[in-house]
């Protein structure tokens, strides 16, 4: 498919960013806290996956069927 290139640098961003910036989130505000390394690195990857999923549907047009079904 043409544009798969981007597809997976948007992956691997998601990736890496996600979790990086709900990182420093927790260090920043004083009411998010996690007790273990583990807890943002796994919410970043949900946000990433979730994220890759919301660009794929918007990539194949099939973004507002999705919406109806939630």
């Amino acid at each position: 498919m043409k544009g798969d290139g981007l597809f997976m640098t948007s992956l691997w961003l998601k990736i890496i960013l996600c979790p990086l910036i709900i990182g420093i989130s927790s260090l920043l505000f004083p009411n998010v806290n996690f007790t273990t390394f583990w807890q943002p690195v796994l919410i970043g990857l949900v946000l990433a996956v979730a994220g890759l999923k919301n660009d794929y549907l918007e990539k194949t047009q099939k973004l507002g069927a999705f919406l109806l079904i939630l």
